[in-house]
């Protein structure tokens, strides 16, 4: 099985390729950075090189240098955006095989793939000079545009069933492979080049203003009807629990709101990576341990007996000491203990 190094600091792009390529029986490493590029290639051979023009610690230009100087007769394909193909053209220039434009089509990957496994070292030359050629008089396709689908003879002969609609023409396989690379992802970069993780900045993306009002209609009932239910009214009931008597549901909403401005939202979901990794991992390390405290407690030691009329007497079994349960609270200490060493580090 023939290997391909994915170079990107994209690792959605990472992960889209992997995927898409493993099905077709080819094996992949991946490498976030040039300088984690240059270690594989150190300890692995692969047989091909994709790697992106621009990486957060070196330009592409930098790395193919550094590539060839080494490994001469190693295909690398460049994969750039539309403003990056005349620098591109240089790279390949410099010893690049080939180069493939986002948004990514899986016939070019593929085929592009192919040429440059299958020719040898000294047709590989001629190739990529042609390409080259080719390329400063015709820069790249039109930005929306799909690679020509090859001319199909046969009449398309497509059946209606119910919900499915199946054929068999050449275009319609292109539609098929491009929804089997899509459809186990959410990677909007295959459509737009780049990865959109906020709905509204995709709402933007869309031509049609109608589909754009619809969209911005939709975010804002779903931010009515559910993010608000969610995120204020438990916690509202929560601190209404903590003291009844001085604590209303109204006022604990208020509670809710301001430590809702405190935390500065804004600043939390302005880098994905900071409100993913950091926000959500550490709002799970709270989750995850009382999610198990109730589970032990209701499964293992109460045997699912639970006595609702105590749930509602001040001195019934649920009281504990003055409402709070010491066992599970140290219960929730020890399981939160374990990761903060991640957080530390």
């Amino acid at each position: 099985m023939q290997t391909i190094l994915i170079i990107d600091d994209d690792r959605d792009i990472c992960l889209l390729l992997k995927r898409f390529l493993t099905r077709h029986n080819y094996d992949v490493i991946e490498a976030y950075s040039g300088k984690k590029a240059l270690e594989l290639l150190e300890e692995t051979e692969p047989s091909l090189v994709m790697c992106d023009f621009r990486l957060e610690d070196m330009e592409g230009n930098t790395l193919l240098g550094k590539i060839k100087e080494k490994y001469l007769h190693l295909p690398v394909i460049i994969m750039t955006g539309y403003s990056d193909i005349k620098i591109a053209v240089e790279v390949m220039k410099m010893g690049a095989f080939d180069y493939i434009t986002k948004p990514l089509f899986p016939d070019e990957i593929l085929v592009t793939i192919k040429k440059a496994l299958e020719a040898p070292a000294e047709d590989r030359e001629h190739v990529r000079q042609d390409r080259t050629s080719s390329s400063s008089a015709s820069v790249s396709r039109p930005k929306n545009e799909a690679p020509a689908a090859t001319a199909d003879t046969n009449k398309p002969n497509i059946i209606h069933s119910g919900d499915y609609i199946f054929g068999d023409s050449t275009v319609f396989k292109q539609l098929i492979q491009q929804i089997d690379l899509v459809a186990p992802t959410n990677y909007s970069v295959i459509i737009y080049g780049e990865t959109i993780w906020d709905p509204l900045v995709l709402a933007g993306k869309f031509e049609s203003k109608m589909l754009i009002t619809i969209a911005m209609i939709a975010v804002a009932l779903s931010t009515l009807a559910t993010n608000i239910a969610a995120n204020i009214v438990s916690p509202a009931n929560d601190f209404s629990n903590l003291s009844p008597r001085k604590i209303n549901f109204r006022m604990g909403g208020y509670i809710t709101g301001i430590l809702g401005i405190l935390i500065c939202p804004w600043k939390l979901i302005a880098d994905p990576n900071g409100y993913i990794f950091t926000w959500l991992i550490a709002y799970s390390s709270l989750l995850g341990p009382v999610g198990g405290i109730m589970i032990a407690d209701y499964y293992f030691l109460k045997r699912q007996e639970l006595n609702v009329e105590d749930l509602y007497r001040s001195a019934g079994m649920y009281s504990y000491s003055n409402g709070f349960n010491m066992r599970a609270i140290i219960a929730l200490l020890l399981g939160i203990l374990p990761n903060l060493p991640g957080f530390l580090v």
